[in-house]
């Protein structure tokens, strides 16, 4: 807490002639034992302050006060000051206090460099060491405040204080932190009361990143005997994400000689992590076509160069250096190779260069094109696996372990517990036995001042509760927030509560669609003059209502650029007119670009852009059997209604107009029936994982990450729809069973097999990803629905 303050009546019932003055206790003898007040030169930080006749807020001089810090009390003194003189109007009046702060920060961390040579070549930050690493293993970060320490400093040896430091730990690497020898150099009594046992826990502020590619943290402690093992944590992801990569150390509560903290990453194996991967990572670029990055090179020919955004994996198994694509994310081809370059800036800073060919093969004529300044270039390569993190530690918290820790170590700083209470005045309920209770920890480096509020996951497991209390019933009235230690404050920014569960839901929605869908697809590319194009239609499936001219009326026509367009045989109304005879559409002249709707006027598209492609979408007789897509995660079948222009249930159904005569289960809304066990409709659910294989391997296991559930109880009729592999150049090759691929899907444990029959085009890791797709008529969780209207 950064202060405390009470109020307090101005009553003769505190007048003491023998002071002659209003004595008060401004702070009881139980917060007494907690907090001190502040004092600096001999100063200490108690105000006074009140609000005068005419409300202003007003700060009464020290000079007609006296503390006595010893007693806890105040005395105001009776000597004409204006609070006094206006005794009965003025009633109340408030002694705040800064308290002495119990916990530690620290931010300085020494750095030392020769001033005659390189920075880099000197540079040592005193009591931090990355174990295993010769040289610049940990640098102070510069851009943020440092000083130069003078008295230390000499001709040849510049020594700073960093508030700010970095390393980067590979695997195997170890950060250690000689917290003897830079905090002793600070102050000696912080070290002596890390070794008397008065911290409970070390908090660092950091940053790291690639946080992705670790697995766990752990944190050693080390003594001048070595390793404390009793004392070594292993800290999740999971749990550094949510404290904002704070990271906690427990410390000894009793006597001890620590000397050192290590922090050891952990890094993955699995997945892409795994050792066997040889392919890497796929990453994707976007970029413009800029002539002004255009260059010749020594064989004579024009390329433009790329700065990647990552490395470049250049040894491949099977794959191209790089893939690149158009804006309409077709695979390119070229009439002589990408290349690269390594362009290293320093030793530690680095970029690959990819030189990219000024001309490219057109994926649907075959002629050889060039580039146009502003083309818009897709780039996919592969990047090695880093399992690496950049750490970056800031401010250093030490908590006190606080007032009687050794008598009540149970008492955490802060807590919640859940509490059944008659009401929220039964004071005596509140402090009886509770259910649950959870520690919170402190947030040193979230606080008001900076306005930062940090996450607090808190999972109830109501089975063990349950076991506790020998009851099928668990009764609790409120979540309470407790802060046992006055010495802290506890802001709430909002609670979530969240229950998992596979019932339904009361969350609703809904969506328009069409009977007769759009089922019918034909496209056009514009020329550089649009208003000379005919487009002819093949009409391969004879459109609903065609050769009638209504048939028109059922068309929907659109561009690239989201432009929408309308036909018609005559007239002015339509920007396309067509020519039954040779079912050619051709722009119309006439139209009229800007119409009156409901008298107001409106701007229409005249025509396509040039270069743009036009599509044409028509239905058929029978268009109607085409499955209605939900979109939606997780549907609950017996919830679906099917609604007729927007007033009539496609299935008849029985209700009550007058519903509130009979109550809500006879209203409209209140109809549901279930798409389940229906005959007049067909419901097909899907579900689907995605995952990648990164080892060059003919067979690979997948289980699904469904949980607690099993295919083969939960799920109604499920079998494999498909599986699906993305290559790198963005096409896709089912997998089946055949010569080259065995599929199983294992119900009972929720696996898929995929065996490579066939490796002369490539094992299992030539796809960039896998997609495997079950369909069953109804199961507790999907990912989309089909509903199939029967003849």
């Amino acid at each position: 807490r950064e202060y405390y303050e009470d109020k307090f009546d101005l009553d003769l019932q505190y007048y003491d002639e023998n002071v002659g003055g209003f004595v008060y206790e401004f702070m009881s003898i139980q917060l007494d034992n907690y907090i001190d007040v502040l004092e600096y030169d001999g100063e200490n930080s108690i105000n006074v302050y009140y609000f005068d006749t005419l409300g202003q807020m007003k700060f009464l001089d020290a000079s007609h006060y006296v503390v006595d810090l010893n007693l806890r009390k105040i005395t105001i003194k009776n000597d004409g000051n204006d609070l006094i003189n206006n005794y009965g109007i003025i009633t109340n009046f408030f002694v705040s206090f800064v308290p002495a702060n119990i916990d530690t920060e620290f931010a300085s961390y020494r750095f030392s460099y020769d001033p005659a040579s390189a920075i880099t070549a000197t540079m040592d930050v005193s009591y931090w060491d990355v174990i295993g690493v010769d040289g610049l293993d940990v640098i102070p970060n510069l851009d943020a405040y440092y000083f130069l320490n003078e008295v230390e400093s000499t001709l040849h040896n510049t020594v700073s204080h960093a508030t700010q430091i970095a390393a980067y730990l590979s695997n195997g690497n170890e950060l250690e932190f000689n917290l003897e020898g830079e905090l002793g150099a600070f102050n000696q009594d912080i070290i002596d009361d890390i070794h008397t046992g008065e911290y409970l826990s070390l908090y660092l502020d950091t940053n790291i990143k690639n946080i992705e590619s670790l697995n766990l943290l752990t944190v050693e402690l080390y003594n001048n005997s070595g390793l404390m093992s009793a004392y070594t944590q292993n800290i999740s992801v999971e749990k550094l994400i949510m404290n904002d990569f704070t990271i906690k150390v427990n410390l000894p509560t009793s006597t001890n000689t620590l000397k050192k903290i290590r922090l050891k990453p952990v890094f993955r194996t699995d997945s892409e992590y795994s050792q066997d991967n040889t392919i890497g990572i796929a990453q994707f670029q976007t970029i413009e076509w800029d002539p002004a990055l255009v260059s010749t090179n020594n064989d004579g020919e024009e390329y433009m160069h790329i700065t990647l955004e990552h490395d470049l994996k250049t040894e491949l198994n099977g794959l191209e250096l790089a893939y690149v694509f158009n804006d309409k994310l077709q695979h390119l081809s070229f009439p002589y190779n990408i290349t690269y370059i390594l362009e290293e800036y320093s030793a530690t800073v680095s970029s690959y260069i990819l030189y990219i060919p000024s001309t490219y093969i057109d994926p649907d004529t075959n002629e050889t094109l060039a580039f146009q300044e502003g083309d818009l270039i897709a780039l996919r390569y592969n990047s090695p696996v880093k399992k690496g993190l950049s750490i970056g530690i800031g401010k250093l918290y030490l908590e006190n372990r606080g007032y009687n820790y050794a008598s009540h170590t149970d008492i955490p700083k802060a807590e919640i517990m859940l509490i059944n209470a008659s009401s929220s005045d039964a004071y005596s309920e509140f402090t009886s036995s509770y259910y649950y209770q959870t520690p919170i920890q402190l947030t040193p480096f979230n606080t008001e001042y900076n306005n930062r509020y940090s996450a607090v996951k808190i999972d109830l497991n109501f089975t063990s509760l349950y076991e506790s209390t020998s009851s099928t019933v668990l009764n609790f009235t409120h979540i309470v927030f407790s802060v046992p230690n006055p010495t802290y404050e506890f802001t709430i920014n909002e609670i979530v509560i969240l229950q998992e569960s596979y019932e339904p839901t009361t969350q609703d929605g809904s969506f328009d669609g069409r009977v007769w869908q759009y089922t019918e697809l034909e496209s056009f590319d514009a020329d550089e003059a649009p208003e000379d194009d005919e487009y002819q239609v093949s009409l391969s499936n004879t459109p609903l209502f065609y050769p009638d001219s209504e048939w028109l009326e059922y068309l929907n026509i659109y561009d690239e650029d989201g432009n929408y367009y309308t036909a018609g045989i005559t007239g002015n109304d339509h920007q396309l007119l067509f020519n039954s005879a040779t079912d050619t559409f051709t722009w119309n002249p006439s139209f009229n670009q800007f119409p009156e709707y409901f008298g107001m006027e409106f701007q229409e598209p005249l025509l396509i852009e040039p270069n743009k492609t036009l599509y044409i979408e028509y239905t058929t007789n029978t268009s109607w059997a085409t499955p209605i897509l939900v979109d939606v995660e997780n549907v609950d079948l017996s919830s679906i209604r099917m609604i007729y222009d927007y007033n009539y249930l496609l299935k008849p159904e029985h209700y009550d107009w007058y519903s509130s005569l009979y109550g809500v289960k006879h209203s409209y809304e209140n109809i549901a029936y279930s798409l389940k066990d229906d005959t007049e409709y067909e419901v097909v659910q899907y579900y689907y994982e995605e995952f990648t294989v990164y080892s060059n391997v003919a067979q690979y296991t997948h289980t699904f990450d469904i949980g607690d559930l099993i295919f083969e109880d939960e799920f109604v009729n499920i079998s494999l729809y498909k599986v699906i592999g993305l290559t790198p150049t963005f096409g896709t090759e089912i997998l089946t069973d055949n010569d080259d691929f065995t599929v199983v899907l294992d119900k009972s444990t929720n696996k898929l097999t995929i065996t490579d029959s066939n490796s002369t085009d490539g094992l299992l890791d030539i796809f960039d990803q896998i997609m495997v797709i079950v369909n069953f008529s109804y199961g507790p969780i999907s990912k989309y629905t089909e509903i199939y209207m029967k003849d």
